[in-house]
């Protein structure tokens, strides 16, 4: 550069300058309401990005998914150029050679890009070393394709998945959370893929207790499956103090939509009593198990395949208190339902570890249906 060329802008320092943008006029996205009113955008075109923007999730369906890739080949074929047949579930002879064949995964930082292992750590290799030689791991992942397209809105615009890297994650691998870029013109989405894999943990873990209640009151609702949960569901109630998440999670339990089906509800409850030690929590639980009981038609608690379970946990675990409501309830039954109770508490009489208090109630249980 010679000494009469202008120096160029330098670019430090360029933060937004409220007066030089808007010439001190008001914040354009800016709304005015009560304090217990929803803001709203003032001025046309406002108006209009607000309402576009509020219609995206109408429109656009899902803006994050995962599952299962039940149209993928478990075999996909991997071949990796100086390695050879990559098997899945990946073992340790192959992993290492392929590891000597990448490079370790740097991560975006502003423009450029960082080397830190306490931000990430795995290893990449380009996509021009990785074939894919299953052929039906081409036909899955344009089925693949159609799916994601129709799941991000895209409906009748074909997406299509191109390989960017292939990552290793080794033990302790992992990337912190972050927000992903585009990596070239076009593109919409990342797809990630991972193949059969062995490995040890995917066990919950949590350290705010905070977080955990806002878990149950927020979230707890949308878990489908929630029999599934129930051991990572102890084990929050087991690391945290009851007192603290003890309430979210019964408010949790009553509010959640079951459909209708109390028989369900006590089920589930009983499986986490079942896997907790006694104190106040499982009685808590086993109270409110014990609530939904009372609650249910005499005809469907006789029948519910939890009925032994329920007895077994209030006799050998609950205060008197719960034990006394669960016997009103059958003390009021129809003796016509009864024999699959009766059938339980005898077996019950014959057990002589049975406190005798106990004992006694099955006895003026059992009598209220003789005859």
């Amino acid at each position: 550069m010679s000494e009469s060329d202008e120096e160029p802008e330098r670019l430090e320092n360029q933060d937004p300058n409220f007066e030089e943008d808007f010439g001190g006029k008001e914040w354009p996205f800016s709304g005015k309401r009560g304090p217990d009113e929803i803001p709203l955008p003032t001025g046309a075109a406002c108006v209009k990005i607000n309402d576009v923007s509020g219609g995206l999730s109408e429109k656009f369906r899902d803006f994050s998914f995962g599952g299962q890739g039940d149209q993928l080949p478990a075999i996909p074929g991997i071949f990796v150029d100086g390695v050879g047949p990559v098997p899945v579930p990946l073992w340790e002879e192959r992993a290492q050679r392929l590891i000597e064949k990448c490079e370790k995964s740097p991560f975006g930082h502003n423009i450029g890009t960082k080397m830190d292992e306490n931000v990430r750590k795995s290893w990449e290799l380009q996509p021009d070393h990785v074939q894919f030689r299953n052929p039906m791991w081409k036909t899955g992942m344009e089925k693949m394709a159609a799916t994601i397209a129709d799941r991000l809105g895209y409906k009748d615009i074909p997406l299509h998945c191109v390989l960017y890297k292939l990552l290793v994650y080794g033990e302790g691998g992992h990337f912190l959370k972050h927000q992903d870029t585009e990596k070239k013109d076009g593109m919409i989405a990342t797809l990630v893929v991972q193949p059969p894999s062995l490995h040890e943990g995917g066990d919950l873990e949590c350290g705010n207790s905070t977080l955990v209640s806002v878990f149950f009151s927020k979230f707890f609702s949308r878990v489908k499956e929630k029999h599934a949960v129930v051991l990572d569901i102890a084990k929050l109630v087991r690391k945290f103090a009851w007192g603290v998440i003890g309430k979210a999670l019964l408010e949790a339990l009553i509010c959640v939509d079951w459909n209708q089906d109390d028989i369900y509800v006590m089920q589930t409850t009983l499986a986490v009593v079942r896997a907790l030690e006694r104190g106040q929590a499982q009685q808590d639980l086993l109270s409110f198990a014990v609530g939904k009981a009372e609650s249910l038609p005499d005809d469907r608690l006789i029948s519910s395949r939890s009925l032994e379970e329920l007895w077994r946990l209030v006799l050998s675990d609950s205060d008197d208190g719960i034990l006394s409501t669960l016997s009103r309830k059958f003390e009021r039954m129809n003796p016509r339902l009864s024999a699959p109770a009766v059938e339980i508490f005898s077996r019950y009489l014959r057990d002589n570890h049975l406190p005798e208090e106990r004992r006694a109630l099955l006895v003026a249980i059992l009598s209220c249906h003789s005859g």
